[in-house]
């Protein structure tokens, strides 16, 4: 038995939402999103664990996948591949294409 976590708090089980056609309207994940809208403007908040440092970059997203985004920016030329698993929130210049 866990001591640390109260069992009745936290229990093991989880419980698993059924998502049915009538309860779930075309939602795409991240990584959907973020291929729909590839080629727009966008600003990627990072921020790193164990560190007060928090990183803000801005550029035109290339390709996303699960693990890794590539930002290109024109004006200075630079290109960035940034893991998604620092990634706080992602805010566009743009309008945002859900399909």
């Amino acid at each position: 038995m866990n001591t640390y976590f109260n069992e009745e708090i936290f229990p093991n089980k989880k419980e698993k939402k059924e998502y049915t056609p009538q309860n779930i309207i075309n939602i795409p994940n991240i990584e959907a999103l973020l291929k729909f809208n590839k080629g727009k403007k966008l600003t990627i908040h990072m921020g790193f664990p164990n560190s007060k440092e928090h990183k803000d970059i801005t550029g035109i997203l290339e390709q996303s996948n699960e693990e890794y985004i590539t930002l290109s920016n024109p004006q200075t030329g630079s290109w960035n591949l940034l893991p998604t698993l620092y990634i706080d929130y992602i805010t566009f210049d743009e309008n945002i294409n859900y399909n």
